[in-house]
């Protein structure tokens, strides 16, 4: 049975490659960004989001440049009073050698 499913597996590969699989998975990730970040107040540039991102009081939310929010995150605006945003948005941004913390 297990040669089987290894037989199956190299078929899918020659049909459906991996390589082609996340170029597709990249395309589609950047129309989930552009969709989800139209809502906020400010996008900066180089912004990305991962899928299945919870977001709530997006347009009370500056974004900055170069940050990317990873699959099943949350970002959100809590009200202080009920009814007014606070006036800072915690970010973290992911660069190659650091994570930082930005406060507007």
């Amino acid at each position: 049975m297990r040669w089987l499913l290894k037989i199956i597996g190299k078929i899918m590969s020659l049909l459906y490659p991996y390589k082609v699989h996340q170029k597709i998975k990249g395309g589609i990730k950047i129309l989930y960004t552009a969709w989800v970040t139209s809502d906020f107040y400010h996008c900066g540039d180089k912004v990305k989001f991962g899928f299945k991102v919870h977001i709530s009081g997006a347009k009370h939310i500056c974004l900055g440049d170069d940050i990317f929010y990873g699959d099943g995150g949350a970002l959100t605006a809590f009200a202080i009073d009920g009814i007014t945003p606070p006036h800072e948005t915690y970010s973290r941004t992911y660069h190659k050698d650091r994570l930082s913390l930005y406060v507007w």
